[in-house]
């Protein structure tokens, strides 16, 4: 029974894995289209691209430049051959002259948006005479004839392949040829998706000191001198309005809830707090966020020491220093299109 399974794994594997390792997608540009405009799309990064030219002019003496610059490299521009009348055969002396006309007509096109209507007429003509019971119109039509028609076809195609796009990458194709002195041209910007985006969020923040908590002196007084004494500080709370920075991946747009790394910084400048820890997003709007804060906390200046006598009355401000400290915080962020923190603006009044 396991030899069984393992014979089925191994055939079901050899069928896929090969499909999956050559995923690659196609991107067509048709030159009988959009000359001169900048055309721009988005595609797929972790796959290989494809890029497809169709409709190309075969005619002698003309030629195309073909450029594609990748955001890491710019590679050189391709030149493709000028198509060269011997090595077709002579098709006029071949029966057929449904796809004689054609294929005279695609030879002698000069311009791209003829080639593609040109280019449609011969593959269907090429199904009518390729049927087993083609009707008399077709029934001239030599094997040779058929490959040159198919080889013409391919004349007016050319393909590059782009290997293992990245995320945020973004590829620009540009062909062109000069006709008459003046240049005709073809650009498509093709852009990778993008991995996700940073989103602000404001939070409500708290951060429990825990870990290390402050402890702040003040002078009590004692006669005609002041004693350095110990402030008691009961809330182990500290709120600080906060901004958050957060990564959201796109892979979880369609999703609830999304887990992801945050930072954030607190709104009082004068003492800044930075934040780092977790976030789970809900809906892209609200998030709770847990992690550490870095925050300042007030503690005795080294010069005293507690329990100190001194003559002058000091102030809280001089008896202590701040110092950065580390504590857990938890907040509640929301994804506003402004702050909620900011005051409501002054008025003042004028004299006129």
């Amino acid at each position: 029974m396991n030899k069984g399974r393992t014979q089925i794994i191994t055939f079901v594997l050899l069928i896929f894995i090969p499909g999956i390792i050559n995923a690659q997608e196609a991107y067509l540009i048709d030159l009988g289209k959009n000359q001169n405009d900048i055309i721009k799309n988005t595609i797929n990064y972790s796959e290989d691209i494809e890029i497809i030219i169709s409709n190309k002019l075969i005619s002698a003496g003309i030629s195309y430049n073909i450029t594609i610059t990748r955001e890491f490299q710019m590679n050189e521009i391709l030149e493709i051959p000028a198509h060269k009348e011997g090595e077709i055969v002579n098709i006029k002396t071949i029966g057929c002259s449904v796809l004689n006309n054609n294929i005279e007509n695609i030879k002698e096109a000069t311009r791209e948006e003829k080639v593609a209507e040109y280019v449609k007429e011969l593959e269907t003509d090429l199904q009518k005479a390729q049927q087993t019971d083609p009707n008399e119109e077709f029934k001239s039509c030599q094997y040779e004839q058929i490959q040159l028609a198919k080889k013409i076809i391919g004349d007016t195609r050319e393909s590059r392949k782009i290997n293992q796009l990245k995320p945020n990458e973004q590829i620009i194709i540009t062909i062109s040829r000069v006709e008459d002195g003046k240049k005709k041209e073809w650009k498509h910007i093709l852009q990778t998706q993008k991995k996700g985006k940073w989103l602000t969020t404001y939070g409500f923040t708290y951060v429990a000191n825990v870990l290390k908590k402050g402890e702040p002196y003040f002078a009590k007084q004692s006669d005609t001198a002041f004693s350095i004494t110990p402030l008691e500080q009961r809330s182990r709370l500290s709120f600080i309005p906060s901004v958050f920075f957060t990564w959201f991946p796109y892979k979880d747009i369609n999703r609830s809830w999304s887990p992801s790394v945050t930072a954030g910084v607190g709104y009082d400048l004068e003492a800044p707090t930075a934040f780092l820890g977790g976030s789970f997003l809900y809906h892209q709007n609200i998030a709770i966020s847990i992690g550490f804060a870095a925050h300042q906390q007030d503690f005795l200046n080294g010069r005293y020491n507690s329990g100190d006598i001194i003559n002058d009355n000091l102030t809280e401000a001089q008896l202590n220093e701040q110092r950065y400290v580390i504590n857990p915080y938890i907040s509640i962020n929301f994804r506003l299109g402004t702050s909620p923190f900011k005051g409501p603006k002054q008025e003042t009044d004028t004299e006129e």
